[in-house]
């Protein structure tokens, strides 16, 4: 019998996961969760080093949040990024101008509130601080604000900003319909007689696992939909994984998954989060 992935962890939300961000470590991760018909959005937090759910939202208005920020309408917050100890969220206060944002830094252990501004525009969350420039400068001089209060600033020359990208994560490359290697790919697909995958894929080799997701027309249903499928096998071609993750899938979609922690992360039916050991 062939080896087969056991999930370390499955953890079910209330509302759709719409974003995901992990510490600068990779030690944890962020969920920005979003209900559309009830027009909230909510957060939530997972140890990927022990598997648990530090804390989560469950979208109810009935609920206390799992991070307060007192607005009355918290529907434009979203995720920005973490480090060690501060979460960053932001806010688009003025729908037809993106540019126009506030910012809230949320001490991570705590779940508190320790910062917030509409005056300064962040570029960058660092492990003691931020990075940016004042919102009416118009030279966009950067600065840095020191956390946790936030009270010292001075100016910020000479350093070479980060490449923005969080190296303890790796994502799959994702390839169109139109693309060379996605022919590639929906040709081993349809090798292992699994139907031949459209309109675009998620691919990913990594240790001894390649990961793909790809999509097939969905025939449960009388819409042009398409059904979304994660592959999992081993270098020896063995089949360690296979399973539908969504139905009725309008279009192919980034972050299905992702690895981090030695962990393959995995997005399933929209509301389900679920981990796999990749040793």
């Amino acid at each position: 019998m062939p080896k087969k992935l056991i999930p370390t962890f499955t953890f079910t939300f209330p509302s759709p996961i719409w974003k995901t961000v992990t510490d600068t470590a990779a030690f944890r991760l962020f969920l920005e969760l979003r209900d559309s018909a009830q027009h909230q959005v909510g957060f939530a937090g997972i140890d990927l080093t022990t598997g648990k759910l530090l804390w989560t939202d469950n979208a109810q208005a009935t609920s206390s949040p799992a991070i307060d920020l007192g607005l009355t309408d918290s529907w434009w917050v979203t995720l920005h990024s973490a480090s060690q100890r501060y979460l960053l969220l932001q806010s688009f206060t003025d729908t037809h101008n993106p540019e126009k944002k506030s910012y809230y830094i949320i001490d991570i252990a705590s779940r508190q509130m320790i910062w917030q501004s509409e005056q300064f525009q962040v570029t960058e969350l660092i492990d003691d601080g931020l990075i940016g420039h004042a919102s009416d400068d118009e030279t966009r001089r950067l600065t840095t604000i020191k956390l946790p209060d936030g009270s010292a600033t001075e100016n910020f020359a000479g350093q070479k900003k980060s490449e923005g990208r969080n190296k303890c994560v790796v994502q799959p490359f994702f390839y169109t319909e139109n693309q060379p290697y996605f022919s590639t790919v929906a040709g081993f697909v349809e090798s292992l007689q699994l139907g031949r995958p459209v309109s675009g894929c998620e691919y990913l080799e990594h240790s001894n696992y390649i990961v793909i997701s790809y999509y097939l027309p969905d025939k449960t249903t009388e819409k042009n939909g398409l059904a979304n499928y994660l592959l999992i096998i081993d270098r020896h071609g063995k089949v360690l994984l296979h399973e539908c993750l969504e139905k009725s899938v309008p279009q192919p979609g980034l972050g299905t998954f992702f690895v981090a922690q030695r962990q393959l992360i995995v997005v399933q039916h929209q509301c389900q989060l679920v981990g796999y050991a990749l040793p």
